[in-house]
């Protein structure tokens, strides 16, 4: 299958990780990324996984309504789709649509979708919700413990938001850099 993702608008210069994780993962494997905009990250994801030949699923969880930027009609990153309730969700699921075989759309706030996930029972967890100290936090905490034994908890804008970087660096002794996001391999005895 062709890569389609670049003809999605949004952020996404952490191929090298999800690559890492499809090629590493064994069939059966359970991926969550957290955050999803309109589906760009996902959408490479999906085609790896679809090309890889495991059957890896992917769950992509979102609320779909945006940060505050994005709906200040006064910021730069305004975005007209959070207006509408459903715009970036039906956006989202229209971008994803040549993937849905291996992607997982669940709409829902990453406290509230985490609780569904049995500990121990993800191989791989992109953390790329909301950018701030506490949040970032948060998602560590929660999904830490969901991640299996020597799987991978990473996630984005580790160079570009000091709350993301603070979090990472405060919550996870040996998570790495890697371009703009971090990585970190989760051990077997946590």
């Amino acid at each position: 299958m062709n890569h389609f993702y670049h003809e999605i608008q949004g952020w996404f210069d952490y191929d090298d990780i999800y690559n890492l994780a499809i090629d590493t993962a064994s069939d059966g494997a359970r991926f969550v990324e957290i955050g999803a905009w309109k589906g760009r990250s996902a959408a490479y994801a999906g085609v790896e996984i679809i090309n890889s030949g495991k059957k890896i699923k992917l769950d992509v969880i979102d609320h779909f309504l945006g940060s505050e930027d994005h709906r200040d009609q006064r910021s730069k990153h305004f975005e007209p789709l959070t207006q509408d309730e459903d715009g970036l969700f039906n956006l989202c699921t229209q971008n994803l649509k040549p993937v849905k075989k291996a992607v997982k759309i669940i709409r829902a706030d990453s406290m509230d979708a985490v609780k569904t996930y049995a500990d121990e029972s993800l191989d791989f967890v992109f953390i790329d919700g909301s950018h701030d100290y506490e949040s970032v936090c948060n998602d560590i905490d929660a999904w830490l413990p969901k991640v299996k034994p020597y799987g991978i908890l990473a996630g984005h804008d580790y160079r570009h938001y000091e709350g993301v970087r603070r979090a990472v660096d405060s919550k996870l002794q040996g998570a790495q850099p890697k371009g703009s996001s971090w990585i970190y391999y989760k051990k077997g005895e946590e």
